[in-house]
């Protein structure tokens, strides 16, 4: 064999096994590239996100922040069986879409353990079924809301001692992007969204309602109503009416047709399909209520105040104001009847006597 012909394979044997590498590296690629999710698809309700997005529902499972174990990643069965602690980092505004779990630690976990994670305050990914999570954005935020393929999220300038006059930007990150880009420049809660549209209402510069299209980018100005955390339902805005002492509305998209579901001042509230639960802001008579989307039904839930109200497809969760624990529940649509979430309580127990007892 000739040398001229030595070199021809040689070259040949090379382009070949750049070739398969080439291949092997787009394989890789793809296999490791997170499936494209429906336009319409969200990742939590946008009422449990207005209430620090602690629990979350998916496919018969709730993913939950336990404050009995540091607000630690949990998740369950939807009939609180087989409560399970996924990783040790803190988590806050959880959402679950496709077979991944989103969410916010305000402190990234440093000690060892399940779900150890190392890159400190941020957003983080956490695939179904395995124990690492991954940073997305090292960032400090206050609201987040993962919609079709794109994660939401407000960027709190880090260098601010004061939340309330901090710059703040919404920002955006494709699912499968490295790199996040600026949307606008403004403080809203990011919750409501309804097929490819998410609704927020204005802060900075005007409480309207504002739209942004996922699919072009484009913004309107939907009502020039002052708002505050509306929410998009079976052709319905919900939302606290800024000019009439926070008094909860519900405009018709159809008719054009607005009411008053509630005639007194509200701190909070949360919609599941046709239930609200509210937090009353009367100083004479504080109380945590519900109602039927259509106006029927109101009644008490328990005396006193309360936030994080959080619900589920069985239950509804919420604390005392000022305090995270004990975590209290009641049925979603059944009768009211308040108990304290005792599973949380002795499933943190147990994994912290682990972690002492190694």
């Amino acid at each position: 064999m000739n040398k001229t012909v030595k070199i021809i394979l040689l070259v040949g044997i090379i382009i070949l096994f750049s070739g398969v590498i080439f291949v092997i590296n787009i394989l890789l690629e793809k296999s490791e590239r997170i499936p494209e999710n429906p336009i319409y698809s969200v990742g939590n309700t946008a009422g449990n996100l207005y209430n620090d997005g602690l629990f979350c529902e998916a496919d018969g499972m709730i993913y939950f922040s336990n404050p009995y174990d540091n607000h630690s990643l949990y998740r369950m069965e939807a009939g609180q069986t087989n409560i399970t602690r996924i990783s040790t980092a803190p988590a806050e505004y959880i959402n679950v879409l496709g077979n991944y779990i989103y969410y916010y630690s305000p402190s990234g976990n440093q000690e060892p353990g399940l779900g150890f994670i190392r890159g400190g305050r941020g957003i983080y990914r956490l695939e179904i079924g395995e124990r690492n999570s991954i940073c997305l954005v090292k960032a400090t935020t206050d609201s987040m809301l993962v919609a079709g393929n794109t994660l939401f999220y407000t960027d709190i300038t880090e260098n601010e001692n004061d939340i309330y006059n901090a710059l703040v930007t919404v920002r955006q990150i494709g699912l499968n992007d490295t790199q996040s880009r600026h949307v606008f420049t403004d403080h809203i809660r990011l919750g409501a969204y309804n097929d490819g549209i998410l609704y927020y209402a204005g802060m900075n510069n005007d409480h309207y309602l504002h739209t942004y299209n996922l699919t072009d980018g484009a913004m309107h100005v939907e009502s020039m109503e002052s708002m505050y955390l509306p929410i998009y339902s079976d052709g319905y805005l919900f939302y606290l009416d800024l000019n009439d002492d926070y008094k909860l509305k519900r405009y018709s998209f159809t008719d054009g047709e607005c009411i008053t579901l509630v005639n007194e001042r509200i701190d909070t509230y949360n919609l599941y399909n046709s239930i609200i639960y509210y937090q009353t802001c009367n100083e004479e008579n504080y109380q945590l209520r519900r109602i039927y989307t259509d106006g029927t039904g109101d009644e008490t839930v328990c005396d006193g105040v309360f936030k994080n109200i959080q619900i589920t497809s069985e239950y509804v969760y919420f604390t005392e104001f000022g305090s995270d624990v004990p975590i209290y529940q009641t049925s979603t649509y059944g009768a009211v009847n308040i108990s304290t979430f005792s599973g949380a309580a002795i499933a943190a127990n147990e994994n912290i006597a682990d972690d002492t007892n190694p």
